[in-house]
């Protein structure tokens, strides 16, 4: 699925589905497509999505962990 948010004041955006909802929920709307954010509503929307992605950048994902730091396997495989 693709999601495409327009606006008047800028060309239209087309995003991923799943990439489109997860970023709705970040900015704490629902994951139902069909709505608007109203302009007064950006503001509260922009710093909750800032907020979701400072904490993302803050937890390690699991490609950046070093197994050999984190986890002792005994015995081999």
């Amino acid at each position: 699925m693709l999601v495409t948010f327009t606006t008047d004041a800028y060309a239209d955006i087309t995003m991923f589905g799943d990439v489109a909802l997860k970023m709705l929920k970040m900015m704490g709307h629902s994951a139902n497509v069909h709505g608007a954010i109203w302009a007064e509503d950006v503001p509260e929307a922009l710093s909750r999505l800032t907020a979701a992605i400072d904490a993302e950048k803050s937890t390690p994902a699991l490609a950046d962990i070093n197994v050999d730091e984190c986890c002792a396997v005994k015995g081999g495989i």
